[in-house]
């Protein structure tokens, strides 16, 4: 497809981060102010073995040489390609859009996928949900909606409930220079319950986590009798506390652990004098993990 008239494509390059940036803000700003992205979660997502800056993303110039649009397509050899797309607030109404969707399906389908024979392979993306514009485009272009996820905090106005611990349950915090690979591992398997989740190689997980700003102190982890038995894998966004990753093994599900590790988590936030944390849950959560959220406030 070819861009609009007045507009270029080309393919970014590192030095033009901030400027991406900026559309993405800009985006967000209107959109979904709570998931402001950082500079650092850029830096990181186009340094990930799996992705090539070059061949994998797209950026939109108009006539002044301004970038105003951004595309990227990832998980290129699974089943479900995963496309991300940004057009600044400005320059809305004029196709780009619809150019950003056309290049990532271009893309999608330059890359032979490692796919059984017959399998299908599909071409996802997240859109926020109060922009009927971008609702409207992606039904016209054929996609469907299959899937909620909620963004959700908490004010810590005051300290929160001490948490109850599952008899023989500890906790700890990572240690520096502890193998990173018993709790990649954990993190594995708690997840297979969780829709969409994609499978990553140790490498491209611990890339993930130390380019985009691990923090040893905030990684809590759940042991029974010397076992990994949960996790909450914590961080610092701005001035406010994310919990991105929750987990807790099957044998110990029931038993209070994910609002013990939930509860631990905050206290610790709190006793930083963090107000706010934030997290982010699939709306049909299959084990029961958005219930969790609403139950710890």
């Amino acid at each position: 497809m070819e861009p609009p008239k007045g507009f270029r494509v080309r393919p970014p390059g590192m030095d033009d981060l901030e400027d991406v940036l900026a559309v993405m803000n800009a985006h967000e700003a209107i959109y979904g102010p709570e998931a402001r992205t950082l500079a650092e979660d850029v830096h990181e997502s186009w340094t990930r073995p799996s992705f090539d800056l070059d061949s994998d993303a797209r950026v939109v110039l108009n006539e002044q040489n301004r970038i105003v649009a951004y595309v990227d397509v990832r998980e290129l050899d699974k089943p479900r390609v995963e496309a991300d797309g940004y057009v600044h607030p400005d320059f809305e109404g004029r196709g780009i859009g619809t150019l950003l969707l056309s290049l990532a399906e271009e893309r999608a389908r330059s890359v032979e996928a490692g796919i059984e024979t017959g399998q299908r392979r599909d071409l996802e993306s997240g859109i926020f949900a109060n922009n009927p514009a971008a609702v409207k485009l992606f039904e016209e272009q054929g996609f469907r909606c299959v899937r909620y996820f909620i963004f959700e905090e908490i004010h810590l106005e005051s300290a929160p409930p001490q948490p109850a611990w599952p008899a023989g349950v500890t906790v700890r915090s990572f240690r520096e220079g502890e193998a990173l690979a018993p709790v990649y591992e954990t993190v594995q398997e708690t997840f297979k319950d969780h829709w969409g989740q994609r499978q990553r190689d140790l490498e491209e997980w611990t890339h993930i986590w130390q380019a985009g700003g691990m923090d040893p102190s905030l990684w809590f982890i759940a042991e029974s009798g010397g076992t990994i038995a949960g996790v909450s894998l914590c961080k610092m966004r701005d001035d406010a506390g994310y919990v991105p990753t929750l987990g807790v093994l099957r044998p110990f599900r029931g038993l209070g652990l994910g609002l013990a590790l939930l509860l631990h988590s905050f206290s610790e936030f709190y006793r930083r004098g963090v107000p706010i944390v934030r997290l982010d849950v699939d709306s049909e959560s299959l084990t029961g993990a958005n219930r969790l959220y609403e139950r710890a406030g």
